[in-house]
């Protein structure tokens, strides 16, 4: 069993693709001994006694081998290696001739995104496909949440606070303006990185309140046109016209709704000015944590062409200042972070990757759902697949979620090798998925499902292709992930913000309404500028959902 471990060990470190390498009977070696210890937890008992280190080690490579994948048995295989670690020295562990502080560095550096010369070709596969490989956008680094506690909730992450949370909600956005305001000084001096997320938060809530961007129509509209457009015609605006507040009104929500997304590196850098001016033309208020010095740039600039409080998008950088370290960083952690803050302040969520495509302004359907369910969060699934999601999630401010929400970052914040999915379906009850050190005393909401056959869709398991009901689609990584997916979703992706984005697009819009684009698409002449994109589309459909397969 040694000399397998010897050989297995040297072998992690030449950097092979999966399924390489001429291990696999020394792998299977080690499995097996593994699954006799889970199996016979008396035999196990016996064979730390009469092999410490060879127990030791089989324990580290079961810890590697669960925080990679299916983490649900970590925690019995860590707890019993902390146990056995506490007893014998350390000096005896690095000399036993077992790879065990081998498989220690090499859990220690899983997540951390870095390749490390002392650990060789350790995860070289995922360095060598970038940011193509699945695993890419889960590396963490070292101390990624820029965000202390006491930011990330503002008025206590603690029963009080949460409470304050929950009144919040209930306030409408001019109010809520105010109040904080007010409220800001009693904070003392805010860090920089601190006062531009609460300054992205601002300039959402003044881009929802001002008049002029509530209108929804043209000079002279009547009543009909404005209902027929799928507006709201405010007789009281009406009747005194130089009050300066348009007749013809877009759906608002009755309560505080913001989007969140989050992007970085130079190659989507290019899609942010095209994401900021279809959010705007949407009027779909949003704050993109845009991190690195190519996102963040793209999103400022774009977002100072529409002008003082013209643009739905306001941009955050958690990085921007960092010392050191790649200036093109980005961290899956930080669309937690203003999620977590959001909640804190009073405001319903709408949280979507940035491989997404919005067909509408998404606000006001989400509220209806919400209270249709009474669900307190809502997401949606792969066509495919029984399990949440990650790339969409809706989630309603109230103390409790804001407590939810909190437990599951701090517990995700703590254990960088879960993954932000499998821990949201497993903490809220949606699936029988397993993870290591689940936090206690979570707060219990209710689950709604989204609609993923139409409405909220993906590439994953396709879509039944009924337009009149699309309003999202997610590009989601096939299950065989090939290589060069990345580029398949981006050239995609920019193929409909060019479509959106176009003059002719616009027009239509002012003629049909806000709400109009999938409607456009679907009816346009096969010689249009639209036809394309409705090709794109269809051949991401499929005749009949498939059968859902149980997540691992």
């Amino acid at each position: 069993l040694r000399e397998a471990a010897e050989v297995w060990g040297q072998e992690q470190l030449v950097g092979f693709e999966p399924g390489e390498g001429l291990s696999k009977e020394h792998t299977m070696l080690i499995q097996n001994a593994a699954q006799l210890i889970w199996k016979d937890r008396d035999g196990g008992v016996g064979a730390q006694e009469e092999c410490p280190f060879g127990f030791i080690f089989i324990c580290a490579t079961q810890v590697l081998a669960s925080s990679i994948r299916r983490t649900g048995a970590m925690e019995t295989w860590a707890r019993a290696l902390d146990s056995i670690l506490a007893e014998l020295p350390f000096f005896s562990v690095a000399g036993s001739k077992w790879p065990t502080l081998q498989l220690l560095a090499m859990q220690a550096a899983v997540s951390k995104g870095r390749t490390m010369k002392s650990l060789g070709g350790f995860q070289a596969d995922v360095h060598r496909w970038g940011t193509a490989h699945p695993t890419f956008k889960r590396f963490r680094g070292y101390g990624d949440l820029r965000l202390w506690a006491e930011e990330l909730a503002p008025f206590g992450r603690d029963k009080d606070g949460w409470s304050i949370a929950g009144q919040l909600a209930s306030v409408d956005m001019e109010s809520w303006y105010l109040t904080m305001k007010n409220e800001e000084p009693k904070l003392g001096k805010l860090r920089p990185v601190f006062a531009s997320a609460l300054e992205a938060v601002y300039q959402a809530v003044r881009s929802a309140t001002l008049a002029h961007n509530r209108e929804c129509g043209h000079s002279g509209i009547t009543k009909e046109a404005c209902e027929k457009r799928g507006c709201t015609w405010d007789p009281d605006f009406a009747e005194n016209p130089d009050s300066g507040v348009p007749f013809c009104l877009k759906p608002r929500p009755k309560r505080k709704v913001v989007g969140v997304s989050f992007v970085w590196g130079e190659r989507w850098a290019t899609l942010v000015p095209g994401f900021v001016a279809w959010m705007t033309k949407l009027d779909f208020q949003c704050i993109l944590v845009a991190m690195g010095e190519a996102c963040r740039k793209a999103c400022e600039t774009a977002v100072q062409v529409f002008g003082t409080g013209g643009s739905s998008v306001s941009c955050w950088d958690p990085f921007r200042g960092s010392r050191g370290g790649d200036p093109e960083q980005g961290s899956i952690l930080q669309r937690h972070a203003m999620v977590h803050l959001l909640l804190h302040l009073g405001f319903d969520v709408i949280a979507f990757d940035f491989d997404t495509f919005w067909f509408s302004n998404p606000r006001v359907r989400f509220e209806e759902l919400a209270d249709e369910t009474e669900a307190d969060v809502m997401m949606t699934r792969h066509l495919d697949a029984d399990c949440f999601n990650m790339g969409l999630l809706y989630i309603r401010s109230s103390s409790q979620s804001a407590e939810w929400y909190s437990r599951y970052l701090e517990w995700l914040h703590q254990h960088p090798y879960e993954r932000e999915q499998r821990g949201v379906n497993s903490l809220l009850g949606f699936t029988d998925q397993a993870i290591s050190f689940p936090p206690k005393n979570m707060p219990k909401l209710k689950i709604g499902v989204l609609d993923d056959h139409n409405e909220f869709s993906s590439s994953r398991g396709g879509w039944l292709g009924d337009w009149s009901k699309l309003r999202f689609f997610h590009w989601v990584n096939p299950v065989n992930t090939v290589t060069h997916w990345s580029e398949i979703k981006f050239t995609d992706i920019e193929a409909m913000y060019d479509c959106a984005l176009h003059h002719s697009t616009f027009g239509e819009l002012a003629r049909q309404g806000p709400a109009a684009f999938p409607r456009i698409v679907a009816n346009a002449d096969a010689t249009s500028l639209w036809a394309p994109i409705r090709d794109l589309m269809n051949s991401l459909t499929v005749k009949a959902a498939p059968t859902r397969q149980v997540c691992w």
